[in-house]
């Protein structure tokens, strides 16, 4: 791969608008808008939680992150009704 396509050396700029996208849709890349994309497993700090999101297509990367809002407690232990 040449440097002008290397993601590591030609870093795309994401608008506000972009991000504004990706947040309420988050299921394809915010740069070439692939859905191939991976999340890895979250990282937990307090009510934060993140995770890196890799594009398979372009190769880029970012963070997807969490702020805990309210809990369910609607759901049902599957041990008690199991």
């Amino acid at each position: 791969m040449d440097d002008a396509t290397n993601p590591e050396t030609e870093r795309q700029t994401l608008t506000p608008n972009d991000e504004q996208e990706y947040v309420e849709c988050p299921s394809e890349c915010p740069y070439c808008h692939s859905d191939n994309i991976e999340s890895d497993p979250l990282d937990v700090d307090g009510k934060t939680a993140w995770a890196r999101v890799t594009c398979q297509s372009c190769r880029r990367y970012w963070e997807d992150v969490f702020e805990l809002k309210y809990i369910d407690t609607t759901v049902e232990d599957e041990e008690t009704n199991g």
